[in-house]
């Protein structure tokens, strides 16, 4: 999967850059509200959501690490999808079949 990001209302893009994992089947992109780009993405129905992050417009990505136990990876369509709640915090919710699959933290958590 790439990312890349427009400085002047989306007349023109800057050139594509990896994320850093392999083809996710779902993901979500969402600026922190200070400047940080943040990515969640679900490898598989039995992996654990994977988040990543950028403080760059996505030239550069932090080590993606799991956000939930593969015992609450995603469902089919189910998600992930990120909300900024104000400046520097994040909700990140998805469906799971087991237990409730949500978490809310800080930006320098995700």
């Amino acid at each position: 999967s790439w990312v890349a990001a427009s400085h002047d209302d989306g007349q023109s893009w800057g050139s594509p850059v990896a994320l850093p994992f392999p083809s996710p089947r779902d993901l979500d992109l969402e600026c922190d509200g200070n400047g940080a780009w943040i990515v969640a993405a679900g490898l598989s129905y039995f992996a654990p959501l994977l988040v990543t992050r950028s403080t760059d417009s996505g030239e550069n990505w932090s080590e993606p690490r799991g956000i939930a136990s593969p015992g609450r990876a995603q469902e089919p369509g189910g998600g992930p999808s990120l909300a900024t709640t104000s400046p520097g915090h994040l909700t990140l919710a998805w469906s799971s079949g087991g237990s409730s699959g949500a978490t809310t933290g800080r930006d320098g958590d995700m």
